[in-house]
């Protein structure tokens, strides 16, 4: 069981705490050990690193792994900017608010076609913003960052992302294909419990000793 950390909501920290991270399989775990050492570089450089999430549409996996990221480095008190975008601006999509709510995360929102997400994990001096951009967009880092490609489209028809120092696939499957179902918002958790677990997983790979 992981040490719960004081300033995250108590649901949240319990939610944290049953993370299936034992379910991560070899070559999973694998992709996930060449972002810690990426991580682990940058900071022995004493160089703070930064992560962007990339997708086609920046609305669902993408968002989840920032998020979740995000929250797995303060956690483990680590020092490290995660970020999304994608090829195409849409939207993050209400689904993907609704299970972040369920598993304890605080969430406003701001306007209507492309909502301004706010997400809280405890303390709200601690704060990701959310919203769907393209990779490139001003709010990202446009050099020195690791390309993180978390759908098999976007790694296939974006070969190269500008600036990146690593490109890693780590693509999950898509919640969208259950759009429309009645257990729709069941696949969602399901796909943000598994985001989470491998995040949760990849911080905990830097422990503090390794980044001092």
């Amino acid at each position: 069981m992981m040490e719960a950390k004081v300033g995250f909501y108590p649901p949240l920290r319990e939610y944290i705490e049953k993370l299936p991270t034992d379910e991560i399989s070899f070559d999973r775990k694998n992709q996930l050990a060449r972002i810690a050492d990426y991580l682990k570089a940058k900071t022995a450089l004493e160089q703070i690193p930064s992560l962007i999430f990339i997708c086609t549409h920046n609305s669902r996996r993408s968002q989840l792994a920032q998020i979740w990221a995000q929250t797995a480095a303060w956690w483990n008190h680590l020092e490290a900017n995660c970020y999304s975008g994608g090829t195409e601006v849409t939207a993050m999509h209400d689904h993907v608010a609704s299970v972040i709510r369920k598993a304890g995360f605080k969430v406003c929102a701001l306007g209507i076609d492309n909502p301004q997400y706010t997400v809280f994990p405890g303390s709200e001096t601690n704060r990701i913003s959310a919203h769907s951009k393209i990779y490139s967009a001003k709010a990202n880092p446009q050099s020195g960052f690791a390309a993180i490609m978390t759908c098999s489209d976007a790694d296939e028809n974006c070969p190269f992302i500008p600036g990146a120092e690593v490109r890693i696939s780590l693509p999950f499957e898509d919640p969208k294909t259950h759009d429309g179902q009645k257990d729709v918002l069941l696949h969602y958790e399901a796909t943000s419990k598994i985001i989470a677990s491998q995040m949760f997983y990849l911080f905990s790979l830097l422990n503090q000793s390794d980044v001092k």
